[in-house]
């Protein structure tokens, strides 16, 4: 944190820190490349925290080249409270950033149902009606019983007759699996899960703070049958 005074510098840490955020260093003057290297220092033990926040000054050229280069943001603000504000606002907009990269890349917790009277074809593939009991459920993704035993593969899915890539909590749905018999390897009112690998759990474990409560709930299920499961 740099500021115009030493008088800012107290105020500005204080509000910070009333904030439950930790400043690591602060001083008067303007952004040099000291400070992007020290904040690229800090950004290795906690990504949001590896940012440099001026209150009222400029940035030096050679600041301002090192945090181009490095990646470093620079939030600046001549208003104190807004200094505050644009830096959760930048972390607010971090985090959806990471949650929708890792949406793509990562399985998400998701548990489904069966719906009964909704088997419309029973094998090759299977296809049936289901509703999202939390979490969600997207094309390409395996699904589990509460076994932990994986049972197909979703190839596709329909709402009122339209394509979807992806469905969440409430919905209901039809969708097609590979890999399935319909009323042999699963029936009506069985819960589903989605399958996360044992590298994914790890993935998501390192990354706190993807997953909502109810997601999390949903997660440690899913955890729970990897591990005891001889096909996890």
């Amino acid at each position: 944190l740099r500021a115009d005074s030493l008088g800012s510098v107290e105020a500005l840490v204080r509000l910070f820190e009333e904030g439950g955020i930790k400043i690591k260093s602060a001083g008067a003057g303007r952004i040099t490349k000291k400070e992007i290297l020290m904040a690229e220092a800090v950004r290795r033990e906690d990504k949001y925290c590896g940012v440099v926040l001026g209150f009222n000054v400029g940035v030096t050229e050679d600041g301002r080249m090192e945090a181009e280069s490095k990646k470093i943001p620079i939030i600046l603000s001549d208003v104190v409270y807004r200094l505050l504000e644009n830096y959760k606002e930048w972390m607010k907009e971090e985090k959806e950033r990471e949650k929708a990269e890792a949406t793509k890349r990562l399985t998400w917790p998701g548990k489904i149902k069966l719906l009964a009277g909704c088997c419309f074809r029973t094998s090759k593939p299977a296809i049936f009606g289901v509703e999202v009991l939390g979490g969600r459920i997207r094309n390409g993704w395996k699904l589990m019983n509460a076994n932990g035993v994986v049972v197909g593969e979703i190839k596709e899915m329909q709402k009122e007759k339209e394509k979807v890539e992806e469905a969440e909590k409430g919905m209901q749905l039809a969708i097609s699996c590979e890999g399935i018999y319909y009323g042999k390897d699963v029936c009506e009112g069985e819960i589903l899960y989605t399958y996360i690998s044992k590298g994914e759990i790890s993935r998501f474990e390192n990354q706190p703070g993807l997953l909502s409560e109810e997601e999390k709930i949903i997660f440690d299920e899913i955890k729970k049958l990897v591990a005891t499961s001889p096909f996890g």
